[in-house]
């Protein structure tokens, strides 16, 4: 089919497609209902208006981005051809749009939760797989017949971390539902949320958030105004709902949701009316929006009112007697000897800790004082300290120490903050000690090449550093190498043989390349050496357990639970252990627990979720699979496909 008569023909028939009936149409292209008669069903059919190499580019972009989804909340593509027309098939969907139905006003809040979660889901999936959608909107969502919903049109998707079709900063969206950044052309995964949030706006108020005649007023009040929040215009509206809806709208990025898991999360718990995070709107926020808005006036306001109370306190106090300013003058003068004698006293007590601290780094090794600094109770405090140190021209000569306490933070900015404390050390000192520990926070920080480098030239400047062999042996098994991962853990525990963590790792590859016989050796090493380490019994009772001896591996389970009662991934060993031995109500009691301690652990609901499917507890069964799921569990594909199969069958 050529260009010229391409509109005819496409009344009645494209290629392969019968076309049966237009179903809507943009600035690019038109979406048809046909019937491919090639594979015998019924497909969305978008077809480019005109043939251009900028739309044939973006429907490409589309169908790229459509390609990498899988989900059952997102719109299937089938293919996409560049003849007789560029051209792109989908699923059919049998239902109407999100739009519609709002303007229907058919949408019930508990609806529209257990719709939006299903959103968060698919859109999550999306995220994951490295794609922002940037036009989220009712009538991108579709509601089939069984009320489920279908995220569709990826034309303006984004793929991150790769090219777009458009040039940086190209405004690229639906004005109504763009987050304030998206305009700038700065799109995130926060402005889908944020997309997400005027989509239930919409459905909770039957408007949308801004209006105007213009669009320059609209893009004005989308950066400057404040959003009037759902229960002005509609009372009815749960304050919890409201809640979640504003914060998915918040103008700053960092008030929204983290991710589309985490308003699920919300979602759901809101659903189940459990405590959400999001906080009710109140009318200290309607005084702080006003004031936001009107800051000349209040700013006004405030200088004259604050001028005003200067004035009366100044006439106040001119009022006192000349007695008793010299009474408090005295009494001032003599507060102020006593405090700056108490600061003198202060300065001398904190160079002396300093001091002492920089003494004790010279005076032990390495791997002593970092075992030690490693204990929590000791570096939460000192990192308080030392990242308030930054800021003080008195702790340049505490760079090394500063460095090695918040590379051991949780903060990301903490661990920049020790790369380059240790950047530093290294321009005045190449040591292999200060390598090493840079290293770890690349590690830390997943850089793992610029970790590499740190440990090659650590080993090269001391051949001798058991910590640097260890690291590195790190890195090797995480990219499954492990041959020069065990060569690195032999150097490590040759130089040192009582590595502990040199000795855990050993052990650990060699259970994963299953040669149990070793990993128990080193194993058993760790134990004589430190007999209340915990860890060790626990990584002990999974070699136990995979050579099938469950009731030695439940004695090191006990032993780890003695040492460290909150350790939910030992009651969940536990649990695993029992399961095999037939005690289904004892290994259930253990995954409980070990949830009841961390209620992030996927391996517990995984597990649990098995023991439920042995025993023919279905529902119970996919509840807990699908809690792993949320949670990112390895296993989550097989899980998924376990989940189809029980609902394929009807159980």
């Amino acid at each position: 089919m050529n260009s010229n008569n391409s509109q005819e023909q496409l009344s009645a028939q494209f290629g392969r497609y019968n076309i049966e009936k237009e179903l809507g149409r943009g600035g690019m292209g038109v979406v048809y209902k046909a019937y491919d008669t090639k594979f015998k069903r019924t497909v969305a059919l978008k077809v480019m208006l005109r043939i251009k190499t900028s739309d044939t580019k973006r429907l490409m972009h589309e169908s790229f981005a459509m390609a990498q989804l899988n989900h059952p909340h997102i719109i299937r593509l089938y293919e996409f051809e560049e003849k007789p027309t560029p051209h792109l098939t989908m699923e059919y969907i049998k239902g109407v749009s999100l739009d519609f139905l709002i303007a229907q006003k058919q949408i019930k809040p508990l609806f529209l939760i257990n719709l939006l979660i299903k959103v968060c889901d698919a859109l999550a999936h999306a995220h994951k797989n490295k794609i922002l959608h940037r036009d989220i909107k009712p009538s991108n969502i579709m509601i089939t017949k069984d009320g489920n919903p279908k995220v569709m049109d990826f034309g303006l998707a984004k793929i991150i971390n790769e090219q777009e079709l458009s040039k940086t900063g190209d405004v690229l969206g639906t004005l109504g539902y763009m987050a304030p950044e998206q305009l700038n052309g700065k799109a995130t995964e926060k402005s889908d949320i944020y997309a997400l949030g005027a989509t239930m706006y919409k459905a909770l108020t039957n408007r949308s958030i801004y209006s105007g005649n213009s669009y320059q007023s609209i893009l004005f009040q989308i950066l400057k105004k404040e959003i009037i929040p759902p229960r002005h215009l509609n009372p009815d509206i749960s304050v919890y709902l409201e809640a979640v809806c504003l914060k998915c709208l918040a103008k700053k990025e960092r008030r929204r949701y983290e991710s589309f898991r985490a308003l699920a999360l919300e979602l759901k718990n809101l659903k189940h009316q459990r405590p959400i995070l999001a906080r009710k709107y109140s009318v200290w926020d309607s005084v702080g929006h006003f004031i936001n808005e009107h800051r000349v006036i209040c700013g006004s306001l405030a200088i004259a009112l604050i001028s005003l109370i200067s004035c009366l306190v100044i006439a106040v106090f001119a009022l006192k007697t000349v007695k008793e300013q010299q009474q408090k003058t005295n009494v001032a003068r003599k507060e102020a000897e006593k405090n700056w004698k108490s600061l003198q006293k202060s300065n001398l007590e904190i160079k002396s800790l300093n001091s002492a601290m920089i003494e004790f780094v010279k005076n032990i090794k390495q791997s002593s004082y970092h075992s030690v600094l490693a204990t929590e109770e000791i570096v939460k405090p000192l990192v308080v300290v030392f990242s308030q140190s930054v800021y003080l021209k008195t702790a340049e000569e505490y760079k090394f120490l500063r460095g090695l306490i918040l590379g051991q933070s949780k903060e990301v900015e903490h661990l920049y903050q020790a790369i380059l404390d240790y950047t530093k050390e290294i321009q005045k000192n190449s040591n292999s000690d200060i390598y090493t520990n840079r290293g770890i926070v690349y590690f830390r920080l997943k850089k793992y090449k610029e970790a590499l480098s740190d440990y090659n030239k650590a080993i090269e400047i001391n051949d001798y550093n058991s910590r640097a062999y260890n690291s590195r042996g790190r890195i090797h098994a995480l990219q499954k190498q492990y041959g020069k991962a065990i060569k690195d853990y032999d150097k490590s525990i040759l130089r040192n043989p009582k590595n502990l963590k040199a000795l855990n790792n050993r052990a650990f590859l060699y259970k994963e390349m299953k040669e149990y016989k070793k990993s128990l050796i080193d194993y058993n090493k760790i134990i004589d050496l430190s007999p209340k380490l915990y860890y060790a019994y626990q990584n002990r009772s999974q070699v136990y357990k995979e050579q099938g001896k469950y009731k030695l591996a439940l004695k090191d389970c006990d032993i780890a639970i003695k040492l460290k009662p909150d350790n939910a991934f030992a009651y969940n060993n536990k649990g695993e252990n029992l399961f095999y031995l037939q005690k289904y109500k004892e290994a259930l009691h253990h995954y409980d627990k070990s949830i009841f301690l961390n209620s992030q652990n996927s391996y517990a609901y995984k597990n649990r979720g098995d023991l439920h499917y042995h025993k023919e507890r279905y529902k119970l069964a996919i509840k807990d699979w699908k809690s792993a799921i949320f949670l990112n569990h390895p296993q989550e594909k097989l899980l998924k496909e376990k989940i189809i199969k029980l609902k394929s069958n009807k159980h």
